[in-house]
């Protein structure tokens, strides 16, 4: 053993030169797993945003149907407004604020006014943007969620 072999074997702790090579190949695997891990977790918050949508969404449909059951007809002195789809589409909207307006479509079936005991459905649609490309890609983009309400007119016509 050369007198520089034998110094740095004394002056270094034992098993150092091991330890060495094992961080660097940590290293060299975390730097492999970690686009794996940021998909991950960009692919859940994808899931989350699409998720709470379409909550959004089915909380519009079902309380632009409540609203157009309670408001199925013109009605005279009882300070209620008339039957307007776009009141009904509007108190849909209302649900769904936070999500981009341009973005959402809704229909009321039928669109005039009606009797008691008759259904009326409301029916919202939404484009969802996926910010991950890869899951965009996956998916498709826009991925269009829908989601209808049907209920059954409880109040009878006005007057």
């Amino acid at each position: 053993m050369t007198w520089l072999q034998r110094r740095n074997r004394d002056h270094f702790p034992q098993g150092y030169f091991r330890t060495v090579g094992k961080r660097g190949q940590a290293l060299v695997e975390f730097a492999l797993i970690l686009p794996v891990l940021v998909l991950i977790l960009m692919g859940v918050f994808d899931f989350g945003r699409a998720f709470f949508a379409y909550n959004a969404i089915s909380n519009g449909a079902r309380e632009g149907a409540r609203y157009g059951v309670i408001h199925p007809a013109a009605r005279d002195g009882d300070g209620l407004p008339p039957y307007d789809p776009d009141t009904i589409e509007e108190q849909a909207v209302a649900q769904t604020i936070i999500l981009d307006m341009d973005e959402i479509d809704v229909q009321v079936v039928p669109d005039s006014p009606f009797d008691r005991g008759e259904p009326i459905t409301v029916t919202v649609t939404y484009d969802f943007y996926a910010i991950t490309p890869l899951i965009s890609q996956i998916i498709g983009n826009p991925l269009t969620l829908r989601s209808s309400a049907t209920m059954i007119i409880e109040q009878p016509p006005g007057p």
